[in-house]
């Protein structure tokens, strides 16, 4: 691994960084895998549709349910309902313990995608797996349980298809989907070819200059 990437996990890595960019703390018994350059992005596209009282599902919260805890912390106002989705029960038991140190109203259930889910949400969004096996910048794989937090199979797409074809249950009629994606790794071609197989419309496309991640809002239109 260069020098650049180390840099790079080591600054995504830091409860000290974590905090200064999303105003969420970690403590120091969660051991950090917290953000990516897709984080940045979802939560720009989040800015831009939060409205009070709005419904909200993460699914892959991770162990910290960053982004949770910072819309608990940003508008406390908003009365929104915060739920996160995780498949690893040692991830679901880190991030509430990350939501409580920062009293943020998040409830966490173990989920494998929506096999547990209820109820319908106005906003459901992801930063999936997207990695695919065998790619040169893959983690090394059986490093269980961080394996769940980066394999997306052969091509990186295996989550997003399957998440893509559930989603829509659990989305009320005038909801949106913030799908976030790493062309590094997934070329756009894929994902919008799966997005359209899937029923779904792109409303919108966000992106940062520099950064190779994009959020795609999405609307479902029906199969």
């Amino acid at each position: 691994m260069n020098l650049s990437l180390r840099l790079n996990r080591y600054f995504r890595r830091s409860c000290l960084l974590c905090r200064i960019r999303f105003g969420v703390r970690i403590p120091s018994r969660v051991i950090p895998s917290l953000w990516d350059q897709t984080t940045p992005i979802l939560r720009d596209a989040l800015t831009a549709h939060i409205r009070p009282k709005l419904k909200v599902l993460e699914m892959g919260t991770g162990q910290s349910a960053l982004l949770l805890c910072w819309l608990a912390g940003t508008y406390p106002q908003h009365g929104l309902t915060l739920v996160g989705a995780e498949i690893n029960p040692h991830f679901a038991k880190n991030a509430r313990i990350v939501a409580a140190s920062n009293r943020a109203q998040v409830e966490i259930i173990e989920s494998d995608l929506c096999n547990q889910i209820d109820g319908q949400f106005n906003i459901i969004f992801i930063n999936p797996p997207y990695v695919p096996k065998g790619h040169p910048a893959a983690p090394k794989e059986g490093t269980a349980p961080l394996d769940t937090t980066w394999d997306g199979g052969p091509q990186g797409t295996d989550i997003i298809e399957a998440f893509l074809g559930a989603a829509h249950e659990f989305l009320t009629s005038d909801g949106v989907i913030l799908l976030g994606v790493n062309r590094f790794y997934v070329p756009t071609e894929d994902t919008e070819n799966l997005i359209a197989a899937n029923g779904y419309t792109v409303l919108q496309t966000v992106e940062k200059p520099g950064n190779e991640s994009a959020v795609y809002v999405l609307e479902f239109a029906g199969r």
